[in-house]
Order: structure tokens, then C-alpha cells, then sequence
């Protein structure tokens, strides 16, 4: 029966995520001849659809209800139409399907035992026509492909949706991850770990038991670092392992310092100094900080090397650690409830501590001085907040509750508490994990207990795209913009490298489209190591910015048509008209 609970599960992931394979079955794009179905974005999609049932068919030899669905289309030249007939146990199959993979689906309908009567059918057409609206209103559900097909969308009006791709990870880490750091500029990556499930427990018992190992031979948390090999292939081979005391609740990274810090469920911080110029070995630090509870959060500033700790003892510590053996001041603040998160902004030497009851706590700081307090913003309801994010450029900041909420509030471009305000608020999915800001691309990750990644931009305010990433609660997620990739570390014990579309809702090459996985692995890992890390030398578009970009003739409208002059142009980026929209304004 133990051997049974323990053992290793099968070696396939698409077993284990049927939603996540849904990646590689999307059609991205069809050839347009013919009749052809119209080319329109999802967001316009869903903006002028109109989803109406008028009518239904009671009369079949079989008895079946059968509910004409009448489409509209509108914003587009000639308003586009049709209609789909369904019965109410095709809509029994969609909502399973869409509860499987998507949060807070509107309630279908309930089934009744008994036949529906005369005045029972009337009632259910405008219960479903109901429940229909609620998720054509939605661009997360209105992307799936089971309501795609259920609606007969791509059979008439042709969606561009550019999905991500998987085009690498790890997969069986020995231990649910807890925490997951990337370092492009040096191919590495640090992941924590934490043993908390019962059966690992158990296999950990009767292991020890049949090898008579010391009690202290299993610890509970570790750290593993990988290295890309060779470099930029995405491809991960672990160098070390370190284990812990105590499960890993939390990781931080200095590159300057080359101290990667450690925060356990016992309260000790731990740092360890990597030989980045060497073979990536590592030797201990002591700093002297420990909390008397679990460590919720550590941060580094990583412009004056500063560490910064939260944990469930009600405490905030900072550190400025060094390489030598010589321990640092350490310093602290006690407040009133549990900390939950904090976030370090260097630009503009401010911190956001978030504790469990709804608060963000503002300080400004200062090396080698106290901590300031600035202000308090306050969410709706008392529910821990366990992620922050900033966009440091626009002066906004993200934060999310547990209870699905998001929070992009405007801080302004000065330390004046009385700017802060409000921008937006909404939901997204039930106990957000993590954030992460993509600031090129302008797009706000979030990661959720149930596995999903949600896309925000920043733009607009609002969650334009969903994708199943893991089947349990995403831990860690690291954005790197020159590759356009996302990492994201899970629960299930993986670790997911995602390939980002460029463009979201707009067909993008075909080449580009039709590359297989291991076709778009091979092209990332073809990428100069220039264009990969020496990122602020290099822009988007491959060119230097001490090179000129290329550049095209274009005669002038002169009033002479023989005195015609040649103007030169700097060549225009698609990219460029779409930074001048947004927050630019």
C-alpha cells in the first residue's frame, strides 16, 4: 500500500495537464482564400459580440430540446451571423471542460430529474442564454478552445491567438519548488525546495527507516543550482545541491555581491557566496540574521546591496552582507501582523511591505540609516497579500490578495504620499502566488494557486490571456525580455520554460508559426550570447544603438514634380507607434 502512494509517477506530462497540452494543438492560423472566414482580433471579439437564443426546437421524434444560439458580430464592415443549435447536455460538457481549467465560471443551469415541462423550457433558454453572455464577456473563456468550438467561432470569423509554447524545463524535481531564480547573464538557476506533502513524508519515514540513516541525513528544504549547458540553450544540468534544515520559504539574488540569500521556515537566513568567475561553487556567509518565526520574504537592493527580510514573527531586518567574514549590523522594525512580502524599489529607495490583513506599508530608506515611513495603502478586505510588483519607469505598482484581487495603483513621479491613487481594481483568479512585470513588453504575470498564469497589460488594465501552466500552485516566475521567455516553477515539482508571443492577438510570421518545439528551442539557442545578455548595448530589433538603423529613400511631395529631393528616414518600427500608446500618453 506505501509502495503504491510512493511511487514515481509516470513520465508524461501531458497526462498530467490535458489544458497545458491544448499549447501545442492550437491552430495559430489558416491560409485566407476562398471564402475565408474573416481576419479580427479576440479583444474585438469580445467587445462587439452579441450572443443571443430565441428560440428553441421541442419537437424531435427523440424528445431532445435542441436551443438555437444566435451569433452577431458587429464592429467590422458588414455584420457577420450565425447560428448553432445545442442541447442542454453539450452544455453540461462545456462547463465541465471550462471548470476544469478556468476559476469563477458563471453556475450552469441545475439538471432536472424529471421532464421539463411547458413552462420549464422557456425558463431554461433565458437561464442559458444568460450564462452564455457571462462568458462571451470574458477574454480568457472566449479563448479557450472548447468554447471556440462550442460557438462555431473559427468556422466563421478567423481568430488570431498566438499561444505561448513550452520549449524547455525540468521535470521531477525531487521536492515541491518553493522559490525559483534566474540568472541569464550567467546561465544559472537556483531552486528552493520544500518536502510538505504527506506522502513525501511518509516515503521519507520508511526510507530511513529501511537504510537506518540518522535522523538529521533527511532534511526537509534544499537548494539546487542548475547551469545552462552550453549556454543559452535553455538546457539545465544541475551543479550542487545544498540541503536545509528547514523547508526553503523564500530566495534572493545580489549580482554585484554574488550572494544568493536563503530564507527558511525555522526563521534563519542563510547566504551563500557563488564563484560566478569559477565553476559556480559556493561557500557559506554569516550574517547573523534569523527571525523568531518562518521567513516570509527576503529581497536584495541590488544597487546598494542591501537585504531586506519580512517573516510571520511581525519583524522587518536589514543587512548589507559581505564576502569577508566580518558579521554585518543588523538591523529592525517591529509591527503590528504578520508580514507577508516586501519589495524593493531602488530607483526610487522606497520599500512595500504587505502583511496579512490587507495593508501596504510605504517606507523610504536610506544606507546606513532607519527605515521612514511614508504611508499605508489599504486594500478592500483584511486578506493576506503575498505578491508586489512595481513598474518603475510609469511609477505604478501591482499587488494581489488572496482572494484573487488586483491592484494597480499610481504612485507618481515623487515620494508624496497624498499622489497615490487608485487605478484600477479586478479579479483574476482565486489565491494569487506571485507576480512578475515584464517592463518592455508592458505585461504583468500572474500566478495563481491553481496552476494558471494570467496576462495583464498595463495598458489596458485588464487579464486579455490565460494558459494552464501547472497543476498545482505556481511558486516562482522569472521574465527575461531579450529572449522573451517566462520561467515558471510550481508545486507539482516542474519547472516550465515558456516562449512569449511577441504579439498576442496579431497573426504573427508564418515561419515563425509553424515551428515545431524543438525547431523553436534550436532558434533560441542559435541567438548570438550579444543579443542574449549584453542587453542594454543591443535593441529589440538586433541594432546597437551606437549603429544607425537602416535606413530608406522616400522622394518628397515637392510642388516641382521634376525638382523631386530624396529624403532619408530612419526605417519605423512596428514596435514604435505601440510605445507611443499607453502610459507614454
Amino acid at each position: 500500500f506505501f509502495f503504491l502512494m510512493i511511487r514515481r509517477p509516470p513520465r508524461s506530462t501531458q497526462s498530467r495537464s490535458s489544458a497545458a497540452s491544448d499549447v501545442y494543438k492550437r491552430q495559430y492560423q489558416r491560409r485566407v482564400h476562398g471564402d475565408s472566414p474573416t481576419l479580427i482580433k479576440m479583444e474585438n471579439v469580445v467587445e462587439h459580440i452579441r450572443v443571443e437564443i430565441p428560440d428553441y426546437n421541442n419537437n424531435n421524434p427523440d424528445g431532445v430540446v435542441y436551443y438555437r444560439i444566435e451569433l452577431t458580430l458587429e464592429g467590422t464592415q458588414d455584420p457577420i451571423k450565425w447560428s448553432v443549435s445545442r442541447r442542454f447536455s453539450e452544455f453540461e460538457e462545456l462547463h465541465r471542460k471550462l471548470f476544469s481549467r478556468i476559476t469563477r465560471i458563471p453556475f450552469l443551469p441545475a439538471k432536472t430529474i424529471f421532464k421539463l415541462g411547458p413552462d420549464d423550457i422557456p425558463r431554461r433558454r433565458v437561464e442559458l442564454e444568460t450564462y452564455l453572455r457571462m462568458l462571451s464577456s470574458r477574454i480568457d473563456v472566449m479563448q479557450t478552445n472548447e468554447l471556440c468550438a462550442f460557438l462555431q467561432l473559427e468556422n466563421n470569423v478567423e481568430v488570431t491567438v498566438n499561444e505561448p509554447r513550452q520549449v524547455s524545463g525540468i521535470d521531477y524535481l525531487p521536492a515541491p519548488a518553493t522559490d525559483a531564480i534566474y540568472i541569464p547573464e550567467r546561465g544559472l538557476l537556483f531552486i528552493g525546495l520544500a518536502n510538505l506533502s504527506p506522502i513525501s513524508a511518509i516515503s521519507s519515514f520508511i526510507s530511513s527507516s529501511i537504510l537506518r540513516r540518522a535522523p538529521g541525513d533527511e532534511q526537509p528544504g534544499a537548494i539546487i543550482a542548475y547551469e545552462e549547458k552550453p549556454r543559452g540553450s535553455l538546457k539545465f544540468e544541475q551543479i550542487w545541491r545544498k540541503n536545509t534544515s528547514k523547508v526553503v520559504t523564500s530566495l534572493a539574488w545580489d549580482t554585484a555581491l554574488g550572494i544568493l540569500a536563503i530564507g527558511t521556515a525555522e526563521g534563519a537566513i542563510e547566504c551563500l557566496s557563488i564563484d560566478i568567475a569559477g565553476d559556480c561553487g559556493y561557500s557559506e556567509l554569516t550574517i547573523g540574521l534569523r527571525h523568531e518565526d518562518a521567513v516570509a520574504c527576503i529581497a536584495f537592493d541590488k544597487t546598494r546591496g542591501i537585504l531586506f527580510s519580512v517573516g510571520r514573527d511581525k519583524q522587518l531586518f536589514w543587512v548589507k552582507p559581505t564576502r569577508d567574514a566580518i558579521s554585518p549590523t543588523v538591523e529592525s522594525k517591529i509591527f503590528m501582523n504578520e508580514l507577508s512580502y516586501v519589495l524593493v524599489s531602488p530607483e526610487r529607495r522606497q520599500l512595500f511591505i504587505s502583511d496579512i490583513v490587507g495593508n501596504v506599508f510605504v517606507y523610504e530608506y536610506e544606507e546606513g540609516k532607519s527605515v521612514n515611513f511614508l504611508h499605508t495603502i489599504k486594500a478592500d478586505d483584511p486578506v493576506p497579500i503575498k505578491a508586489l510588483a512595481t513598474d518603475p519607469s510609469n511609477s505604478l505598482l501591482f499587488f494581489g490578495d488572496t482572494n484573487g484581487f488586483i491592484y494597480i495603483y499610481n504612485l507618481g513621479r515623487h515620494s508624496n504620499p497624498k499622489l497615490y491613487s487608485l487605478m484600477v481594481k479586478f479579479q483574476t483568479d482565486t489565491d494569487i502566488k506571485t507576480l512578475c512585470y515584464d517592463q518592455r513588453r508592458k505585461e504583468l504575470f500572474v500566478g495563481a494557486g491553481n496552476g494558471a498564469v494570467h496576462v495583464i497589460s498595463a495598458t489596458k488594465s485588464s487579464v486579455f490571456y490565460s494558459w494552464s501552466a501547472h497543476i498545482d500552485a505556481i511558486s516562482g516566475m522569472t521574465a527575461v525580455p531579450a529572449r522573451g521567455i517566462l520561467l515558471t516553477a510550481s508545486k507539482d515539482k516542474f519547472l516550465r520554460v515558456w516562449y512569449l508571443p511577441e504579439l498576442w492577438s496579431v497573426p504573427e510570421k508564418d515561419k515563425q508559426i509553424r515551428l515545431t518545439r524543438a525547431e523553436l528551442l534550436e532558434q533560441l539557442t542559435q541567438k548570438s550570447l550579444g543579443a542574449l545578455y549584453a542587453v542594454e548595448n543591443v535593441e529589440e530589433n538586433g541594432w546597437k544603438q551606437d549603429q544607425p538603423r537602416p535606413q530608406r529613400v522616400e522622394e518628397s511631395k515637392a510642388e516641382d514634380p521634376d525638382k523631386k529631393q530624396a529624403i532619408v528616414r530612419p526605417e519605423r518600427r512596428d514596435e514604435d507607434e505601440e510605445d507611443l500608446k499607453g502610459w507614454a500618453n
